[in-house]
């Protein structure tokens, strides 16, 4: 179904009787009141866009045509107005909508992490087995859904809306990601947007809630928890394994027990965590196998068991390997 002339689609689902009936008793008590209504006043948003093109009816549909320069301008002292550079803006607007959903998401997870932190250590914060002091900020369930809602919007309204008409390229956008809002350039710039009244344009937090928000993204970038949240999101949202795994080696225990997307990733974790545990196992023996005074071992193939219908890995080597061509070929062993 067509909800606006550039294409978007919104899919309709027709349920079988059991999830009609599922839908009918079905409370949902866990969303602000506030929430649902700019959800509402969105998707109303979204279709009144059509009406007022007059899309399904061509006699009012009225096109406004602009007359605007094409000739790219590099110094940036002449007209912004070109097209190249309107151009160029939407390229940099498109390319920051992945991140900032990835943002929301994230935010999500670490207060869940915040929360949990919080109560292991006894609002102790805790760095590389040192205590630096007590956590200021307690954050309870009614925060967490606000400060992410609020969040929402503020990404929602400046990143991927701005698609349409950013000016400023990437530096227009990156006040509002998790990475760069509390930058020193950006806090108080941000912090003045939360608390500005929502009436005159801003988020209408209070100055204690903005704090808090603030205090946490901080929190998360300094003890590389932010990092690490992100790349668990990627690693399994998306199979991509971080560049560089310090961050996650150091938190994706904890983020997989702490928070609601940890808990939809449990098996495949766990799966993982058995597929490492038995490479490690057999490259131990395989080590000790050659330290016991075999220069050279006859091995002609190795297996591993299925696992979970994951199929049975299996490598032929030639019938003599040296040492290092057999640690070699654990090396390369499959990793999921």
């Amino acid at each position: 179904m067509d909800i606006q002339c550039d294409g978007d689609r919104l899919p309709i689902f027709c349920l079988n009787r059991e999830g009609q009936k599922l839908l009918r008793e079905f409370d949902l008590n866990n969303v602000l009141p506030e929430e649902q209504e700019w959800i509402s006043n969105y998707i109303e948003k979204e279709y009144t866009s059509t009406k007022k093109l007059h899309i399904n009816n061509p006699e009012a549909h009225v096109y406004k045509l602009y007359k605007i320069s094409c000739q790219f301008d590099n110094t940036g002292k002449g007209n912004p107005s070109n097209y190249p550079q309107f151009l160029f803006n939407a390229m940099v607007s498109k390319g920051n909508i992945g991140p900032a959903t990835i943002d929301m998401w994230a935010l999500y997870s670490i207060f869940e992490c915040y929360q949990a932190y919080c109560k292991e250590y006894d609002y102790r914060y805790i760095v590389n087995g040192k205590d630096c002091g007590t956590l200021p900020q307690v954050l309870t369930e009614q925060d967490k859904k606000k400060l992410s809602f609020v969040h929402v919007m503020l990404v929602q309204g400046n990143v991927i809306e701005a698609v349409k008409h950013s000016e400023g390229g990437s530096q227009a956008f990156k006040k509002y990601f998790l990475d760069g809002m509390t930058e020193k350039e950006n806090i108080d710039y941000v912090r003045n947007e939360l608390v500005t009244p929502v009436a005159k344009g801003g988020y209408g937090l209070n100055p204690e809630e903005a704090n808090k928000m603030l205090f946490i993204v901080q929190w998360a970038k300094e003890t590389n928890l932010l990092k690490a949240v992100k790349n668990f999101i990627t690693k399994y949202n998306k199979g991509k394994l971080p560049a560089d795994p310090k961050a996650l080696d150091q938190w994706e225990d904890f983020i997989q027990a702490n928070t609601y997307f940890g808990n939809l990733m449990k098996s495949v974790f766990f799966l993982k965590k058995d597929i490492d545990r038995m490479n490690e196992e057999v490259r131990i023996q395989t080590q000790k196998l050659l330290e016991s005074g075999n220069a050279s071992v006859g091995l002609t193939a190795f297996s591993m068991p299925n696992l979970d219908g994951l199929g049975t890995v299996t490598a032929s080597t030639p019938d003599i390997m040296s040492v290092e061509e057999t640690i070699s070929l654990f090396d390369q062993l499959p990793s999921f």
